[in-house]
């Protein structure tokens, strides 16, 4: 400690070390007076054509060496930028040859005597590998504005003029779980700034033998039967910005966080045509500190902002009295089944016939505004976007955390199969049937985490002489 204190310095090269003011609870950090008016003190505001700006580990988790890259992640290779190679605390991984590199390490002690020793490599980390808010067994994937705020973090340093001919290695923990993180972000980096391919951006960490990367779980403890990658999570955030959802020079991160806040809205536009939603109630109600649901003319000032000019519900119709929506110039619909569930052919038929006969962007709930909406939008995509299923989970875990649980996740690959053969007319067969193993009383229960987050610790922060840049520090960034 005494060692780390006499060495911490303010020096600050503009290399993405600005400290993001933002209050502990994600995006937070703005009071407003009027939704209506707060909405339009942005820049830009909000009726831009897309704005989609949203703890302790269990044992489990860290057991659950699943490859995050799914099947064939790591093939045997002896040549090229990226030979296989076992996993190894400390062990240097390139991502960009010679100018970026990843590792993990145990400890600061760890990371300190490695700056010490290789005074040739620059080191940095930050804590973005541990913001994500679990809801139940998931971790991740890391929500787009954090995404988005690593990418400039990360360029700052790619874009250095003193680190220009130098190896930078950014390090994680080596806990699966942030490790996990780590590599998604970094090969998300890729893929943004870039413009690498998600096959080219996960090809380092798929040359990374021994599984040290978990596939995702959903936000659900149920037992883990359906893989999320980050390979896919990559081939969703590719997708999106092909189809110009995600266009990080437009993308407003501090909008994006005031709608993805509990205590504001719990909102996400998705994309241009689908805004997901946490379901309304009749009057505002505090479902737990700083957690609350909203009646429908607090979404009515939001959708104005953001053109949206309908609403499907997907829950319980006795949750609010509809014409809270209808009486504000939004239309609505009911298309309910049943928490943690697929959805029936009838319901997913109706879906597509409403959202095809609306012109304007719409908005969809369930209870949460997770499982059964996150579905049926990704059947939307997968109809009219040629999107698989995994790559919409992906996008739509890393737009709206905790999207899409339980068995809807093979439901999406089934219907990616069955619309594929039959241009969407396929037979459902089963659905509207399945139920998690555990059944649904163990899914998550549409509220909010069952465990916050724990707080990252303060890392310190260890001079670099040679450069007058600051290296081996593990960012902590407020919020």
């Amino acid at each position: 400690s005494d060692f780390f204190d006499a060495r911490i310095t303010a020096l600050m090269m503009g290399v993405g070390n600005e400290k993001r003011s933002r209050d502990s609870s994600a995006g937070q950090s703005r009071e407003r007076t009027s939704v209506s008016e707060g909405l339009k003190a942005s820049a830009k505001g909000l009726a831009r054509r897309f704005l989609p700006r949203r703890g302790d580990k269990t044992k489990a988790q860290d057991d659950a060496f699943t490859p995050a890259g799914g099947a064939g992640a790591a093939t045997a290779r002896t040549e090229g930028p990226f030979p296989l190679r076992p996993f190894r605390v400390n062990e240097l991984y390139p991502v960009i040859p010679n100018k970026l590199a990843f590792t993990v390490h145990t400890s600061d002690d760890m990371t300190r005597k490695e700056i010490e020793r290789r005074p040739d490599i620059f080191y940095c980390s930050s804590d973005y590998q541990e913001r994500y808010e679990s809801f139940c067994a998931d971790f991740g994937p890391i929500k787009l504005s954090e995404l988005h705020y690593f990418v400039d973090y990360l360029k700052g340093y790619m874009e250095h003029p003193q680190l220009k001919n130098r190896l930078t290695v950014y390090y994680a923990e080596e806990t699966p779980a942030l490790r996990t993180n780590a590599a998604y972000l970094l090969s998300a980096y890729l893929v943004v700034e870039l413009g690498y391919t998600p096959e080219e951006a996960w090809e380092p960490f798929a040359a990374i033998a021994g599984e040290p990367f978990l596939a995702y779980h959903d936000a659900t403890y149920c037992r883990q039967d359906y893989f999320l990658s980050i390979l896919a999570c990559c081939q969703g955030i590719k997708k999106a910005m092909s189809l110009g959802w995600y266009v990080p020079e437009e993308f407003n991160a501090d909008d994006y966080e005031w709608l993805d806040n509990p205590s504001n809205a719990d909102l996400h536009r998705v994309c241009p045509k689908f805004v997901a939603f946490k379901g309304p109630s009749d009057v505002k109600t505090q479902v737990m500190d700083g957690v609350y649901t909203f009646p429908p003319h607090h979404y009515c000032e939001i959708f104005r902002e953001l053109g949206v000019g309908a609403v499907v519900r997907l829950n319980e119709a006795s949750t609010y009295d509809s014409r809270g929506f209808t009486e504000n110039g939004v239309r609505h619909y009911d298309l309910e089944f049943p928490d943690c569930t697929v959805p029936p052919r009838s319901v997913v038929e109706r879906f597509l016939e409403i959202c095809e006969g609306e012109e304007g962007a719409i908005g969809v709930h369930c209870k949460a505004g997770l499982g059964r909406t996150g579905t049926l939008i990704a059947v939307y995509w997968m109809k009219h976007f040629g999107m698989t299923a995994s790559e919409c989970i992906g996008w739509l875990r890393v737009v709206r955390p905790g999207s899409v649980i339980g068995p809807q996740q093979q439901f999406l690959e089934e219907y990616q199969e069955r619309f594929g053969e039959r241009g969407g007319e396929g037979d459902m067969g089963r659905a509207g049937t399945a139920q998690s193993d555990t059944g649904s009383a163990e899914c998550w229960n549409g509220t909010y985490p069952c465990a916050a987050a724990s707080a990252a610790a303060a890392r310190h922060m260890v001079k670099d002489n040679a450069q007058g840049l600051e290296q081996g520090t593990k960012r902590v960034i407020p919020g």
